[in-house]
């Protein structure tokens, strides 16, 4: 197993659960070390060590790479200073050093006189920017509390790629903003090591210095960087990379709270690959929506017709994607409204809408995600807003007037009349005394089995309507979830887990507790997205009070509970896309993601250089999408997942898989379309 030391200023300024995560989750071995000044010692599980000791650099080569995590603005002068005296460590037996964001400022004191003669960045100059950093977005000021760099389009050099991704090498902060660089180098120092013959396994141009990536440019929205910028730099066997994990405090702990992506962990990958470390194990890329078919309110401008275009015309596009790809995307197909709700959102409503235009075109939509089900790129599973208040399974203790499915053949539908809540009478198989009434049946709830009996007033009766409904039992957890496969099988669908996956995103997020893991461990499922937070209601009277959790691991029995996060570019019940000056408060993604910098370079330019405003808040957008995205697949390994009613309205209807093309291309609102 690959093994990784990481190197941090103290035992508590850096952020050591996303990171370890991460690394643990490609399976790669971690352990931490710190050292606080450059004369302090490291600190490491195998005893302290001094910072440039023979000892200690023999040490990092029982390691496969040592990664430096700095997390100090330029006008700091702490951090990890004794990494400093490790720049000379690069004989061919000396492991790989990569430092993350590590500063280099002039205002670092302990750096004087220990960077070699021949190192090519230029350090930072508070008091002399200009000329000594390449300051991004023209030295444009963000809200510090933004802790995403919303980012420049990069390549990488030795793949000639270019990418959207959160990156920021150094940054300041003043008065509550910050602003971000990337690094400059010597012209003159990078040409020798570029013609220098350098012999180690993490240099396959065989050469000492080498370009690893820069600012792309691509965007024509007036940034401009120096030539002599770069974004990631390779000095003999060590790497300067974007910092990774900014921002507050992280205490080491198995799993990555809601809400704390780590929105750069790309460059924390793409260090293993520039190391030359092969992860143990593989980390699997996915993507959901909830509401697959929906109708909700639309922006002004755009009919009923135009969203269910949008839709078909999207997932037509996905489905192809997919196949292309290899990528699967989940779908959370909104039952209950064939049995219980009459919301005309619905699938069910819609696939049989009242005006045939709109059915028409959605029942195209149907068409396509039953088959992309079939064929494993657009998997459906049920997801259930029309019990318990909309929050899904388990939210409440009972329901009132709940309506199941009309199915004489299957276990649980009308007219059967089956157990609803416990029985009177119920003892654990093991320790059952002998006596037990031949009408008591077997229930298993995880690895025990139990006898009931005595289900007066405890069944359903033969009607559909059940009145009230307790919730939060093994049997109402059985007819409520085969209601919903039933409604999936009449629609087509072959299942209604997502074939081959046996999973599906609950409603609210909520996985109702153990009854309903063990009803839907029953049913073919095994694994459920599941809200992690304690409850996700204090009050009890609230919908979602009793939402019970999962533990640590995530895992019940078998039964994966998966964390998610969303990643919608709205709050409101349909966006309005990139940006539009007319729309609510959170509902655009410029809005949303504060993408504005502090003197509106974005905002404030929207009337006057719009063509270059939506291109700097497009590829903002993109840089922190695809940040958390990735961070929440692989730190979390978890759900990320869209409403396409809060993301896919911004763009034009005849045209809404284009590519984003600034003013040449405007949706219904007469804005740069975007979708």
């Amino acid at each position: 197993m690959p093994k990784v030391l990481l190197v941090g200023e103290s035992p508590t300024h850096i952020q050591w659960g996303h990171l370890i995560q991460t690394l643990r989750n490609f399976g790669i071995e971690v352990a931490q070390a710190y050292a606080t000044s450059k004369n302090a010692d490291v600190q490491t599980p195998a005893g302290a060590f001094a910072s440039g000791s023979p000892d200690l650099r023999n040490y990092f080569r029982t390691y496969d790479a040592v990664f430096v995590v700095e997390r100090q603005p330029w006008i700091y002068q702490d951090g990890v200073r004794a990494a400093v005296r490790w720049l000379g460590w690069n004989n061919p037996e000396d492991a790989p050093i990569v430092y993350f964001g590590y500063n280099l400022s002039t205002y670092v004191n302990e750096h004087n006189g220990e960077l070699p003669s021949g190192f090519p960045l230029i350090r930072i100059n508070p008091t002399n920017l200009a000329n000594t950093a390449a300051l991004a977005d023209g030295g444009a000021a963000f809200a510090y509390n933004i802790f995403s760099r919303h980012g420049t389009p990069i390549t990488l050099l030795r793949e000639n790629a270019t990418l959207y991704t959160p990156t920021v090498c150094a940054w300041a902060t003043s008065g509550g903003n910050a602003q971000f660089a990337y690094w400059r180098y010597n012209p003159t120092l990078h040409s020798a090591l570029a013609s220098q013959t350098y012999t180690h396994r993490v240099a396959p141009n065989e050469r000492a210095g080498e370009v690893l990536a820069v600012p792309a440019n691509l965007p024509p929205d007036g940034d401009t960087y120096p030539t002599n910028t770069a974004v990631a730099y390779r000095y003999y066997n060590c790497f300067f990379l974007p910092a990774v994990s900014r921002g507050g405090y992280q205490p080491v702990q198995p799993i990555v709270p809601q809400g704390s992506p780590v929105h750069d962990v790309f460059w924390l990958i793409y260090a293993l690959k520039l190391c030359g470390i092969l992860p143990a194990w593989r980390v699997p890329l996915q993507f959901e929506t909830d509401h697959p078919l929906q109708l909700e309110t639309s922006i002004p401008s755009l009919t009923e017709y135009d969203r269910m275009r949008i839709k078909r015309d999207v997932y037509d596009w996905w489905r192809g994607f997919c196949r292309q790809t290899g990528l699967v995307v989940i779908n959370g197909v909104q039952v209950g409204s064939r049995d219980r709700s009459l919301l005309s959102s619905f699938h069910w409503r819609l696939i049989n809408y009242p005006n045939p235009d709109v059915r028409a075109v959605a029942q195209q939509i149907h068409q396509i995600l039953v088959a992309g089900h079939r064929e494993g790129t657009l998997p459906c599973g049920v997801h259930d807003h029309s019990i318990n208040d909309t929050r899904g399974w388990g939210a409440r203790s009972e329901m009132a007037n709940f309506k199941r499915h009309i199915n004489p053949n299957s276990r649980y539908g009308a007219p059967n009349d089956v157990p609803i809540r416990h029985g009177a009478c119920c003892i654990a198989k093991h320790v059952a005394p002998n006596g037990i009434p031949s009408s008591a049946i077997e229930t298993t709830i995880g690895s025990d089995t139990f006898y009931e009996w005595d289900f007066t007033g405890r069944t359903s009766g033969t009607e559909q309507t059940i009145n009230p409904m307790p919730m939060q039992n093994i049997h109402a957890a059985r007819v409520v979830i085969e209601s919903e496969i039933d409604e999936m099988l009449a629609m087509g669908f072959p299942d209604g887990h997502c074939g081959e996956h046996r999973y599906t995103n609950t409603a609210a997020n909520n996985s109702g507790g153990i009854a309903y893991w063990q009803a839907a461990k029953e049913m073919g499922f095994r694994a459920l997205r599941s809200s992690y937070c304690v409850n996700e209601h204090f009050t009890p009277s609230t919908p979602g009070a009793r939402n019970q959790t999962a533990s640590l691991n995530y895992i019940w029995e078998g039964l994966h509970l998966i964390p998610h996060s969303g990643l919608d570019i709205s709050t409101t019940s349909a966006t309005w896309g990139l940006y539009d000056p007319s729309s609510p408060s959170n509902g655009d993604a410029v809005k949303l993601f504060e993408l504005d910098s502090t003197n509106n370079d974005i905002t404030g330019q929207w009337s006057t250089n719009r063509h270059a405003a939506a291109w700097r808040a497009h590829r903002r957008a993109l840089c922190r999408l695809t940040g958390d995205w990735l961070s929440i697949n692989v730190a979390y390994l978890g759900a990320a997942y869209i409403h396409p009613v809060s993301c896919w309205y911004g763009c034009n209807p005849d045209t809404p898989v284009a590519r984003f093309d600034s003013e040449n291309i405007l949706n219904a609102n007469g804005q740069p379309h975007w979708n």
